[in-house]
C-alpha cells in the first residue's frame, strides 16, 4: 500500500485529469439514459416468470395487441356528434394504436347486426351504460354525460411512445374540444411514476448534499473538507448514473435513489481515510502522511466495502427481480465510490494540504468517555436486554401488513372524470377460450358477478344472446368481424394442432381498495371460477399484480435476510479473523433490522413489499460498518490495556465521533428525501433507512462493546492481565500518542 500510495503521489495530476473526463462521461451517460428511455417504470414487469401477472402480459401483449392502454374518461353531451369527429381524427392521426372502441362503435354494432338480419341475437343496453354514464347534480339531475374510451397500443407501457400517446389523447380532447378528461391504465401509472419522480431527483441530490454539508462542517476541522469529500464521492455517484447507460434498463426507483444512497452509505470509506489522514499529519508532511493514511484505513475500507456489497448481492436472489436491478446499481457504485477514496482522494489530500491547513476551524467536540464509563457499568443489562428483545422483534417484523402499488397519495379533490378514472384503474383485464369446461359463458359472468367486490363484468356476451358454437360464423361475417368494438374482443390462437381457437376478452370492475383482505379473497373466488369454467385464462391488472407480489414477498424476503446475513459473516469473519464475534455483529444488527420493521407492524402502518424486502440487505449492508469500525478500535485498546472494559470505553470514545457523523450523515440525506418526496416507495424506503441506521448505531454504540467485553473477559481474561507495558506494539504507542496529541488539541 505504500508503493501504491507513491504512484498515486507521482500521477496525481493524470489522476485528476481522468476523474474529469470521467466527470463529463458520466454527465453524458445520465443524458442519453433519459433521452434513450432506458428507465423503466412500469413496477409489473419485475414479476417473475410462472406468476399469472407475467403470463398474462406476455398472452395478452402476443394476442391481442394488448402492451400499453389508456382508459379514458371524457365528458360529453347525450348526443355528441364532436366527440365522434374527434374519436375519428385521433383514430386516423395517433400512431399505434391497435386498438379503440367507444359508446358510438357498439351503436354502429346494432346497425350491422341489423343489416346483417342477426339483430335478435344482440343486446347491447349493458354495454352502452358502461360505455356512456349520466352526470347527476346534487338536485338528481342529469347534467351531461362521461363517455369511456378503451383504447390499446402497441407501445409498452414505460415507454415514451406510450406516453406521448396519452400526450395526444389529452391534447385533441383537453386542448382542441374543450372537454374534462382523465385517464387511467398501466400507461397512466407508469407515465405519472417517470413524471413525478424524475420531477424529484435534483431535489434528492441537492438536499442530500446540503445534508452531508452542515453534517461534515460540524464534524470535521477545516472548510475544504466536506468539498473534498463531495468531491470524491459526487465523482462516484456521476459515474454510476451514467454507467448505467450499459444495462438493457433501469427501474426508476434505482435510478431515483441509488445516487443518494450510495452517497450515505459509502461516506463512511472517505470519512475513515480523512481522519487518518488527519492523525497522522500531526507529525508527517503531506506524502508521508498518505503513505501511512493508506495501508492503515485499507482493511476498514475494504472490509466495509465488501460487506456492503455482500448485502445487496442477496438481492439477485430474490425472484422479484427489482432487487437484482437495485443491487446492479448500488454494488457497482459502491465499487466506484471505493476505488475513488483509495485513489482520487489521497489525491486531493495532498494538492490541498496547505489550503487544508489555512482554513481550519474549532469543529463539535463531545468527550463521550463518561457515558461510555456507565454503559459499560451497565453491561450485562444491555446483554440481556438485545438478547430479549431478539425473538419479539422478530415475530414482529413477519406480522407487518402490506402494501403494494400505491406509489402516490391519492389526491384530495378529484374531478368526476377523475373518480371514475380510479375506479377503471382497477379493472382487470382477462383473456378466456370461448369454450367453457362447464356451462356458459353467460353463467361465468353471473357467478363472477356473484361477488360483493366486482362490480361489472363487460365482454362479448354482455352484447351477444347465442351459443358459443354459433359465434364463429357471426364473426366471420365482414360487416361483424371487422368492427372496431369487436375486433377488440376477439382473437384467434391456434392450438398445438394448428386448429383455430378463439378467445374472448372481459373487462372486470373491482370495487374499493384492492390491497385489502376483501380484495385477497375476492381474487382467491375469481380464481376458483375461472378454474371451473376454463382450461386456461390469462387475467391482468392491478389486483392479479398484488396478489402474485403477495405470495411472492414472504420467501423473497427469508431468502434475502439469510443470504445477505450469510455473505456478510463470511466476509467479516475472513477479514476481521474471528467468525463467532463476526455472527454477534451481524445478529446485533439483524436485531436493529427486526425492531426497525416490527415499529411499522406496533404502530398499524402498511410497509411497501418492495421495502420489506429490500431494507433487510441495505441496512445491514450500510451499518454494519459501523460494528466493523467498533470491533477494529476495540481489538487495538485490547492489545494496550488489560481490563477489556477499559478497552471497550476506549473503544466507544474513539469510534463516537466517526461513528456519529457516518450514522448522522445517512439519516439527514434520508431524511432530506423523506420531506421531499411525494413517491410513496421512496418515501417509505428513506423513512425506515433513517430510522433503521439510528437503531443500527444506538446497539452499536451501547451493546456491542458490551458484548464484546463479556466475550473477552470470558474468554481471554486470564492471558491478558499478564501482558506488560513493554510489548505494546510501536505502531500502537505512536498511534495512541497521536490520539492524546489530536485530544488535547480538541480540549485546546
Amino acid at each position: 500500500m505504500k508503493k501504491f500510495s507513491d504512484l498515486i503521489i507521482k500521477f496525481r495530476v493524470v489522476i485528476v485529469v481522468a476523474v474529469v473526463v470521467m466527470i463529463v462521461l458520466g454527465a453524458v451517460g445520465t443524458i442519453f439514459m433519459i433521452k434513450n428511455e432506458k428507465i423503466n417504470s412500469d413496477m409489473l414487469v419485475y414479476l417473475p416468470e410462472g406468476t399469472s401477472t407475467s403470463e398474462g402480459i406476455e398472452f395478452l401483449k402476443e394476442h391481442f395487441a394488448v402492451e400499453g392502454d389508456a382508459f379514458v374518461v371524457v365528458e360529453g353531451e347525450e348526443d355528441d356528434p364532436l366527440l365522434a369527429s374527434s374519436i375519428a381524427k385521433m383514430r386516423k392521426e395517433i400512431k399505434g394504436i391497435t386498438q379503440f372502441a367507444w359508446y358510438g362503435d357498439v351503436k354502429s354494432v346494432e346497425t350491422l347486426a341489423s343489416i346483417a338480419g342477426v339483430g335478435d341475437l344482440i343486446s347491447t343496453e349493458e354495454i352502452k351504460e358502461y360505455l356512456r354514464r349520466p352526470i347527476i347534480d346534487e338536485n338528481g339531475l342529469v347534467t351531461g354525460y362521461n363517455y369511456i374510451l378503451l383504447i390499446l397500443f402497441e407501445y409498452s407501457p414505460s415507454t415514451q411512445e406510450a406516453f406521448n400517446v396519452h400526450k395526444q389523447l389529452r391534447a385533441e380532447l383537453h386542448d382542441e374540444l374543450g372537454r374534462e378528461v382523465a385517464i387511467s391504465g398501466m400507461t397512466a401509472l407508469a407515465d405519472t411514476v417517470m413524471t413525478e419522480t424524475m420531477k424529484e431527483i435534483p431535489l434528492y441530490l441537492i438536499f442530500g448534499v446540503l445534508a452531508v454539508l452542515i453534517i461534515l462542517f460540524l464534524a470535521t476541522d477545516s472548510f475544504l473538507d466536506p468539498l473534498i469529500l463531495i468531491f470524491t464521492l459526487g465523482t462516484a455517484v456521476l459515474v454510476n448514473m451514467g454507467s448505467n447507460y450499459l444495462f438493457p434498463n433501469v427501474s426508476i426507483i434505482s435510478f431515483a435513489a441509488s445516487g443518494v444512497l450510495q452517497l450515505g452509505i459509502t461516506m463512511d470509506y472517505a470519512i475513515f481515510l480523512l481522519h487518518t489522514y488527519k492523525e497522522e499529519r500531526l507529525m508527517f508532511n503531506p506524502a508521508e502522511a498518505v503513505r501511512k493514511a493508506l495501508p492503515r484505513t485499507i482493511v476498514n475500507i475494504l472490509a466495509s466495502c465488501l460487506t456492503t456489497i455482500g448485502g445487496f448481492a442477496a438481492l439477485y436472489f430474490m425472484r422479484f427481480t427489482i432487487g437484482a436491478d437495485l443491487a446492479n446499481v448500488i454494488i457497482k457504485g459502491v465499487a466506484l465510490s471505493m476505488v475513488t477514496v483509495v485513489i482520487v482522494q489521497p489525491c486531493l489530500l495532498f494538492m490541498f494540504d496547505k489550503a487544508l491547513q489555512k482554513t481550519t476551524h474549532k469543529k463539535l467536540y463531545v468527550n463521550f468517555e463518561p457515558a461510555a464509563k456507565k454503559i459499560v457499568k451497565a453491561r450485562y443489562v444491555l446483554v440481556v436486554l438485545a438478547a430479549l428483545l431478539l425473538v419479539p422483534s422478530f415475530f414482529g417484523q413477519n406480522n407487518v401488513s402490506f402494501s403494494y402499488l400505491k406509489i402516490y397519495e391519492e389526491p384530495a379533490e378529484r374531478t368526476v372524470q377523475e373518480e371514475l378514472a380510479a375506479t377503471l384503474q382497477n379493472q382487470i383485464i382477462m383473456a378466456v377460450p370461448l369454450d367453457t369446461r362447464t356451462g356458459t359463458q353467460k353463467d361465468f359472468m353471473a357467478e363472477l358477478e356473484k361477488d360483493e367486490k366486482i362490480s361489472s363484468v363487460i365482454g362479448a356476451y354482455s352484447v351477444l344472446n347465442l351459443p358459443e358454437d354459433q359465434l364463429i360464423t357471426l364473426l366471420d361475417n365482414p360487416l361483424i368481424g371487422q368492427n372496431p368494438f369487436v375486433k377488440t374482443l376477439f382473437a384467434n390462437v391456434p392450438d398445438a394442432e394448428g386448429n383455430d381457437c378463439y378467445y374472448t376478452l372481459y373487462l372486470v370492475g373491482i370495487e374499493g381498495d384492492t390491497e385489502d383482505e376483501g380484495a385477497f379473497a375476492t381474487h382467491k373466488y375469481m380464481t376458483e371460477v375461472l378454474d371451473k369454467y376454463f382450461t386456461v385464462s390469462y387475467p391482468l391488472g392491478v389486483l392479479t399484480g398484488v396478489a402474485d407480489m403477495s405470495a411472492v414477498t414472504p420467501k423473497d424476503f427469508l431468502i434475502v435476510l439469510l443470504v445477505s446475513a450469510a455473505i456478510i459473516w463470511l466476509v467479516m469473519s475472513v477479514l476481521l479473523k474471528s467468525p463467532l464475534k463476526s455472527f454477534l455483529m451481524v445478529l446485533l444488527i439483524e436485531l436493529a433490522i427486526f425492531i426497525n420493521i416490527s415499529l411499522n407492524t406496533i404502530f398499524s402502518v402498511k410497509l411497501n413489499f418492495m421495502i420489506y424486502i429490500i431494507i433487510s440487505s441495505v441496512q445491514l449492508g450500510c451499518t454494519v460498518d459501523y460494528a466493523i469500525l467498533m470491533f477494529t478500535r476495540f481489538k487495538e485498546y485490547k492489545k494496550v490495556f488489560s481490563d477489556t472494559r477499559t478497552a471497550a470505553i476506549k473503544a466507544m470514545s474513539s469510534a463516537f465521533p466517526a461513528l456519529t457523523t457516518s450514522a448522522s450523515i445517512i439519516m439527514t440525506v434520508c431524511l432530506a428525501i423523506f420531506f421531499v418526496s411525494n413517491n410513496l416507495l421512496v418515501k417509505q424506503m428513506a423513512e425506515l433507512m433513517t430510522r433503521g441506521a439510528f437503531i443500527s448505531y444506538v446497539l452499536v454504540i451501547t451493546v456491542l462493546p458490551c458484548m464484546l467485553s463479556l466475550f473477552t473477559e470470558r474468554k481471554n481474561v486470564n492471558s491478558i492481565k499478564g501482558v506488560p507495558e513493554s510489548e505494546k506494539s510501536e505502531e500502537l504507542s505512536d498511534r495512541e500518542e497521536n490520539t492524546n496529541i489530536v485530544s488535547e488539541e480538541e480540549n485546546v
